[in-house]
């Protein structure tokens, strides 16, 4: 692995110890443990597009109470390399599933073949789910998936929506403004901005603190605006949604609560509007609804998603149990 040098952290050393994994076409992703770990089972979590493993690290933090809590930045994230070009061919639902599966087997040889529950926001499951469907099993002993972004079939009333919305998304983040003074110039912009208006405020500041990297006397966006609008870009294909009713394993699906204005422009309602569909479309799966949240829920009710997990970590064995 050659670099110039040190790469960027989304979470700072003191937090956590960090390793490297070479995902699909040997990109380097940025893997963590986080030193307040456990004890407890092994929980993997993803991260949604532009933002970081750090952009989570107080929830983390939270779950690391119950649980050895490792996470990553996705290619082109964070501390992980940015991927090749043509960036159409190198971010796609299939590099990062392969990427997703190279990180959890690190994982699980680095933890002596303990199994890894698994907790995904947003593309982070989207690719979870690709996985499964290709791989026909999944790598995890549980999975909870906060709305990942799954492009509807054709003959779904939303469908024309999610496509519309989610390319201008993509168009929109292509001239997003890359460069900032501090993270806390960042965190003050997104603090009146669309979704992030909604953030918990230790979310938004370590979001802000995780995203940005030093460069010269300003910093910049880790994750470049080509490289999240490709992110978004990947999910526009219907193969997922299509092969869900024959997805190999029950999950825990999460969504936002439909009732509530959308705070911004975005193109995530539509993600909220249709995950229940998705969950229904995944045999034995279990659907839950945040109250007076959005998409990005878990950044404002870190709370309320870090109880959802330890339910799928930890009531599912105790039900397993008592039907023993």
């Amino acid at each position: 692995m050659s670099r110039g040098t040190v790469p960027h952290r989304s979470i700072p050393e003191a937090k956590a110890d960090r390793f490297f994994v070479p995902g699909a076409g040997g990109v380097a992703l940025s893997v963590y443990r986080l030193t307040s770990s456990g004890p407890g089972p092994v929980l993997l979590c993803g991260h949604a597009t532009g933002m970081a493993a750090g952009s989570y690290l107080p929830w983390f933090e939270m779950l690391a109470r119950r649980a050895v809590v490792y996470a990553f930045d996705a290619r082109g994230h964070g501390g992980s390399d940015t991927p090749p070009e043509p960036l159409d061919t190198s971010v796609t639902l299939a590099t990062q599933a392969d990427d997703l599966a190279a990180v959890t087997d690190a994982i699980g040889r680095r933890e002596n073949g303990a199994p890894v529950y698994y907790a995904a926001h947003s593309i982070s499951g989207a690719a979870a789910l690709h996985l499964g469907n290709r791989e026909r099993a999944v790598p995890w002993i549980g999975m909870t998936l906060f709305e990942p972004p799954i492009m509807i079939g054709p003959d779904h009333p939303r469908h024309r929506d999610a496509m519309e919305n989610s390319a201008e998304r993509a168009q929109l983040t292509e001239r997003r403004r890359a460069r900032w003074r501090s993270p806390t110039d960042f965190a003050g912009k997104l603090a009146t901005h669309g979704a992030f208006s909604k953030f918990d405020p230790e979310m938004l500041a370590a979001h802000c603190q995780a995203t940005l990297r030093p460069d010269g006397d300003d910093y910049v966006l880790a994750c470049a605006p080509r490289v999240e609008a490709a992110f978004f870009r990947s999910v526009h294909t219907t193969r997922v949604w299509d092969g869900l009713p024959d997805f190999p394993f029950p999950a825990h699906f999460v969504g936002g609560d439909p009732s509530i204005p959308d705070p911004g422009t975005t193109s995530a309602r539509w993600v909220t509007a249709v995950a229940g569909d998705v969950a229904a479309r995944v045999s034995g799966s279990r659907f839950a609804v945040v109250p007076n949240s959005g998409h990005m829920m878990v950044c404002e009710r870190p709370d309320a998603c870090r109880d959802l997990v330890f339910d799928m970590m930890f009531a599912d064995a105790r039900r397993q149990r008592a039907g023993d």
